[in-house]
């Protein structure tokens, strides 16, 4: 699928980003909806020095390379702005 045919998609109910705490996001929107709420202890459990759950997810489920490129080594703060900003972009492309 090339990024001008992209939109928000679901992902399959097997690809869900489950984050701990118990909370499971099927897309970007949810994502976006949790990381604005998130306690720093649980968006650390999933990015640190070695790894970074979310920009996997964003890479591995969606194709959404130069994103997760881009929040690698964001703060949460900071991969929230992205992901608001990709969001944006792909709502004007309905």
């Amino acid at each position: 699928m090339g990024d001008m045919d992209k939109k928000i998609l679901d992902a399959p109910e097997q690809h869900y980003f489950h984050i701990a705490g118990g909370v499971s996001v099927k897309n970007i929107k949810e994502l976006l909806r949790e990381l604005k709420k998130m306690k720093t202890e649980t968006y650390q459990h999933h990015v640190n020095a070695n790894k970074n759950d979310f920009s996997n997810w964003l890479n591995d489920i969606f194709q959404e390379t130069k994103l997760a490129k881009e929040m690698y080594t964001a703060t949460k703060s900071k991969a929230a702005m992205l992901i608001a900003a990709r969001i944006k972009q792909l709502e004007k492309k309905k």
